[in-house]
């Protein structure tokens, strides 16, 4: 099946398929997104700052471990979302 069937497929035989969306519902769609990742950077950055609490204060062994192995995942995560967003110049 080629990509464009796999995406077309769903709409096929809805009644206004073949119509573009109007503006506001594209507008809409960017606001929700748009506060979506405002959100979802701002959670982020709270486990972020939670992780390195928990790091401070964890005794050497595994828990230290753990504390920075959760650190470092979460800095991979907000290292390409700092670079999109320099991108975008945000």
């Amino acid at each position: 099946m080629r990509l464009v069937e796999h995406i077309e497929a769903p709409f096929v035989g809805r009644p206004g398929a073949d119509e573009l969306p109007m503006a506001s519902d594209l507008m809409r769609d960017v606001d929700a997104a748009a506060s979506y990742l405002q959100d979802l950077g701002g959670l982020v950055k709270e486990l972020g700052l939670a992780a390195k609490i928990e790091l401070d204060d964890a005794a050497a062994g595994e828990d230290r471990a753990y504390a920075q192995g959760r650190l470092m995942a979460l800095r991979e995560v907000v290292s390409p979302m700092q670079q999109q967003a320099d991108r975008i110049g945000q």
